[in-house]
């Protein structure tokens, strides 16, 4: 008997996201029953509250899944409209179709309750905050950059008086229509005095730079660590924010210190994820600067440059072995 025996997973999210192929590719593989809730694919759906927590169903493909059927959900929902994004601007039926399917789809953890979730709904959105994951990593003797979140130029500027260079960046993914994002930036003293108008509207994250030998991805999943070098100073385009041009040669499969990997993990466990993408500024001492964590970051680029099995570790974490069966 499959380990996945009798199980069904329902994956919400959206394609094409070859994330999603991979992962239900092998869940198949185990003998997994898998169902892809795209809302943009005329999928359907029913909750009947009145009926108690797992009255309802999903329809993929025409075909519809019991919610009491359901044992495991990969939350994988990601940004794929204007309206989804901060600064996105969408028609009025967009942004209404997408507000009421996210109403729907954040209820799922109630009506799905007896389900493993990666990650759980509630932990994979507030983990996202940066500002809260920075002061997490702090207190767990993590070193982070000179930070400062603010929405005033005079506070930006103070950080010069301890830091040669400043960066900045959004608190949240910026998109810029049609196909534009916000990466992270260096920012200089007049840049802050000119824009002190436009810095008032909202608050940012505005850092000291940290000088960099080079950076680190490193994926968790459950307590399987995934650490993978990032020389980005190798290329001007890279070294201020390696996201500019990920898909060059710069990558090479490294290992954490073991005292790095405890703290890692109970970062980890405190923001109430099974999954999660952490980066880091590895200094030319050596010392180690957390800078953020992804709790819906991208891997596969990684995994098929450095043959690591990412894909493999999140497919069983979303099937454990040990993973409730359907509800009877």
């Amino acid at each position: 008997m499959s380990t996945a025996d009798q199980h069904t997973v329902l994956i919400v999210g959206q394609r094409p996201d070859p994330h999603i192929d991979a992962v239900e590719a092998q869940l198949e593989a185990i003998g997994a029953r898998v169902r892809v809730l795209d809302r943009n694919s005329g999928d359907t759906c029913a909750l009947d509250p009145g009926l108690g927590l797992h009255a309802g169903w999903v329809g993929v493909q025409g075909e519809r899944t019991l919610l009491s059927d359901i044992t495991s959900v990969w939350w994988r929902v990601k940004p794929s409209v204007p309206a989804e994004f901060s600064g996105g601007t969408a028609p009025i039926e967009e942004t209404l179709t997408w507000s009421e399917w996210r109403n729907f789809l954040r209820s799922l953890p109630h009506f799905l309750s007896h389900a493993r979730w990666v990650n759980p709904v509630a932990q994979n959105y507030e983990a996202a905050y940066k500002p809260m994951q920075l002061s997490f990593a702090s207190e767990l003797g993590f070193n982070i950059p000179d930070t400062l979140v603010t929405n005033d130029a005079n506070e930006v500027l103070t950080l010069f008086e301890s830091n040669d260079r400043v960066i900045y960046k959004t608190l949240s993914s910026f998109f810029i229509p049609p196909d534009e994002m916000i990466y992270t930036n260096e920012v200089t003293q007049d840049l802050i005095r000119d824009e002190a108008a436009s810095i008032s509207l909202a608050p940012g994250i505005f850092q000291g730079y940290v000088e960099k030998d080079h950076e680190l991805r490193v994926t968790v999943i459950d307590e399987t660590i995934f650490a993978v070098k990032i020389d980005s100073q190798a290329c001007d385009q890279t070294a201020v924010d390696w996201r500019h041009n990920q898909m060059t040669d710069m990558y090479a499969i490294t290992k954490l210190s073991d005292e790095d990997e405890r703290r890692l993990l109970s970062l980890h466990a405190r923001l109430g994820l099974v999954y999660g993408a952490y980066d880091f500024i590895v200094r030319p001492d050596g010392t180690l600067v957390f800078v953020e964590c992804n709790p819906g970051g991208q891997w596969l680029w990684l995994e098929h440059a450095l043959d690591l099995p990412i894909s493999s570790a999140l497919t069983n974490s979303i099937v454990p072995a040990d993973s409730p069966r359907k509800i009877t």
